[in-house]
């Protein structure tokens, strides 16, 4: 565009350089002419401003589109994140309870195991006149293992349920639902 319009204003200013009747006259259409050639010159110039602005609008605009979409993107990603770990924090509070309640137990089946052994051999000693102390042995060794309520405390209190910890960010962030980003095409062409 910025050529043609120079070519034009050349071809107009040559077309103005041609023309002669008498010297005063020529003098003043040679003014004319070259007036008219800068006044072309300038608009051509007015007009390849303008469609640079045009374009930098346009360029500003998707610009602007992407920024949103990386901003929406990063706060879901955000907000995505802080869910999971609300969540892995509550499964890893639950693991280690379990596995507190699994050493105790193991450690209190092996109270039970002793007390058994000690009461049958009793009975073994006596030729079967103490059998009843086999499983007195058995009792008295499951009473003295550990509780697992006393070791490892209660149960944990948070809920082993994704959706929960997502609720509750989204509503923290003042959300009801995680933000829609658009279109993933749409985006893909930005």
């Amino acid at each position: 565009m910025r050529t043609t319009c120079r070519v034009f204003a050349l071809l107009l200013a040559s077309a103005c350089a041609g023309s002669s009747a008498n010297h005063v006259e020529d003098d003043l259409q040679r003014r004319i002419c070259r007036l008219r050639a800068e006044q072309t010159a300038q608009e051509v110039q007015l007009i390849e401003i303008q469609q640079e602005i045009i374009q930098a609008r346009a360029e500003l605009a998707e610009a602007q589109l992407r920024a949103e979409a990386h901003r929406c993107e990063a706060q879901r990603a955000h907000l995505e994140a802080r869910s999971e770990v609300l969540f892995a924090d509550c499964v890893k509070t639950h693991a280690q309870y379990q596995a507190c309640v699994a050493e105790t137990e193991k450690d209190s089946t092996q109270s039970t195991a002793w007390g058994c052994a000690g009461g049958f051999l009793a009975s073994l000693l006596t030729m079967g006149a103490a059998l009843p102390l086999a499983a007195a042995g058995c009792a008295v060794g499951a009473a003295v293992g550990p509780d697992a309520l006393e070791t490892c405390g209660p149960p944990p209190m948070c809920v082993l349920d994704r959706l929960s910890y997502q609720a509750d960010v989204l509503r923290e962030a003042g959300l009801q639902i995680f933000p829609e980003c658009g279109d993933e095409d749409a985006q893909a062409s930005l």
